[in-house]
């Protein structure tokens, strides 16, 4: 997760954001609140009268599993497999990416 914040630290700073501290979010939290929502919303559905409002969770099971979860994406079997080396380092490309941020931040304030 850290390697996640510090990825995206520049985007941020760079739009004129802080990065706040991480709190952590427990799987188990959400699995709980999530079932028992989804059991309602159930339960509602088949009660007569309610069945027409069509009601959907707020956050589902799948959603707990997607908000605990650390995304990352590699480049390292492209480079095992096809030999692929990139153009620009990502330190490189986010640097520039948030310069080009901050540059479009400024003159969107300035219009």
């Amino acid at each position: 997760m850290a390697a996640y914040i510090a990825f995206f630290r520049p985007f941020v700073e760079a739009c004129g954001g802080r990065v706040v501290p991480l709190v952590p979010l427990y799987l188990w939290v959400f699995l709980v609140v999530s079932t028992v929502a989804e059991y309602l919303c159930w339960a509602l559905a088949r009660t007569p009268g309610l069945a027409r409002l069509r009601l959907q969770p707020p956050m589902t099971r799948l959603e707990a599993f997607k908000c605990c979860r650390t995304h990352t994406l590699s480049i390292a079997k492209a480079q095992r497999v096809l030999g692929y080396e990139p153009l620009i380092s990502t330190g490189e490309g986010c640097a520039r990416a948030a310069a080009d941020f901050a540059r479009k931040r400024r003159r969107a304030t300035k219009t």
